[in-house]
């Protein structure tokens, strides 16, 4: 998930499950080979099969406990969103689905990798699809992760800005292409292949295009696009391909994604192009609106 969802996800949580308590706990109950535990960010790396025993003293940490809130915070490879109970978080991003299902909900998810039931009868379901991590790490009084130190801004703060994101361009991009640039490697926490296309639509600018062939005023656009589409996807509740906990299409409307494929550009009428497994997952762009520049 994108920054921009996680934020959705945090602000939902807080609406439905925050002061609730935590009743009944159930973790890796269908183990999934690229599903991961942790107690401890020393152990995030462990093969699974370890971090499905990690999995086991989910419910000593988290049974009893009350929810204190959700926001999205900093670990070491990225922006997952976390959860606070007792003197722990548990972190997500990438997991899959998410769910949450009141009591009297028939529709909870038979299988799942981490089910968490709350006093009132409610549910939060987390199904893991392509694979993830439900890490449950311990946090200090300010509800920082302990033995993590990542200081890169979140893309919505004050920190990040127009000065920062030029310099970071100018020690990191090299010959990189523009998506390779954006999404691998955890480079900017929280910018996935999921806000991708939108802001290269907005900005303008082609995942194919080389980094070092962009202009200053190129770099100042895809900033700009960054801050307005992450904002305008908060502001809707997510994009019309997302799913929130509650089942339900967030408000924005794509213009590059699997919604627009093969259809007219809003912005210059060219037929948006879906191209399979660039850099390892389809991209969507409009060749008029969006040449390569290589």
């Amino acid at each position: 998930m994108s920054y921009a969802e996680n934020v959705i996800l945090a602000n939902q949580l807080n609406e439905v499950i925050k002061g609730k308590k935590i009743v009944n706990v159930i973790a890796n109950q269908n183990p999934h080979k690229y599903a991961w535990f942790s107690l401890d960010p020393v152990h995030r790396a462990t093969p699974t099969e370890i971090s499905w025993e990690y999995a086991k003293r989910y419910g000593e940490y988290l049974t009893g406990e009350t929810v204190k809130g959700a926001r999205v915070g900093l670990d070491e490879w990225g922006c997952p969103d976390f959860i606070y109970a007792g003197d722990r978080a548990l972190l997500f991003g990438d997991t899959g689905n998410v769910s949450y299902h009141t009591a009297e909900d028939k529709s909870r998810p038979k299988k799942h990798q981490l089910f968490l039931e709350f006093d009132d009868g409610s549910a939060l379901v987390f199904v893991i699809t392509f694979g993830g991590g439900l890490f449950l790490y311990p946090v200090d009084e300010d509800g920082k992760l302990k033995h993590v130190n990542n200081s890169f801004p979140l893309m919505l703060s004050d920190e990040f800005t127009p000065a920062f994101f030029l310099d970071f361009i100018a020690k990191e991009a090299g010959k990189k292409t523009v998506k390779n640039f954006l999404v691998t490697e955890s480079r900017i926490p929280g910018f996935s292949n999921d806000i991708l296309h939108e802001v290269l639509w907005e900005a303008k600018i082609n995942p194919k295009s080389k980094m070092n062939l962009l202009s200053r005023e190129e770099y100042i656009s895809l900033y700009n696009a960054i801050r307005t589409v992450l904002s305008a996807v908060v502001e809707a509740g997510g994009k019309d391909t997302d799913i929130d906990i509650f089942g339900n299409y967030g408000g924005f409307v794509t213009r590059a994604s699997k919604n627009t494929a093969g259809k007219p550009c809003h912005r210059c009428g060219d037929i948006i192009v879906k191209e399979n497994n660039y850099v390892g997952s389809p991209i969507y762009y409009c060749p008029g609106c969006q040449p390569v520049v290589k």
